[in-house]
C-alpha cells in the first residue's frame, strides 16, 4: 500500500529513502501502519538534519544511518 503522507519542501532524495526504510521496517512491524513508520522516520531526519555536511559524506548515507537507527529503535 502506498502512503498517503505528503512532505511538501523536503528534498525528493530524502523522501525516497525514508519510503524504502519504512516499506523494509513494515515488513518487520506489521502491525504498524507505513504512515505511522514514515512519520517517524521523517521526525527523526528533521531533528538532524542541520547536522549533515557535505564534506563527510553524501545526503543518502546520512538519511539512511539516521533510517537504520531509528528502525533499530523500533524493533
Amino acid at each position: 500500500m502506498a502512503s498517503a503522507n505528503r512532505y511538501p519542501g523536503i528534498d525528493p532524495q530524502i523522501l525516497r529513502c525514508v519510503r524504502h526504510h519504512a516499506r523494509r521496517i513494515r515488513t518487520a512491524l506489521p502491525w504498524m501502519e507505513i504512515e505511522d513508520i514514515e512519520q517517524e522516520l521523517m521526525v527523526h531526519v528533521h531533528r538532524r538534519l542541520s547536522r549533515f555536511d557535505a564534506t563527510r559524506g553524501s545526503l543518502r548515507t546520512f538519511v539512511d544511518r539516521i533510517a537504520r537507527n531509528c528502525a533499530a529503535n523500533l524493533l
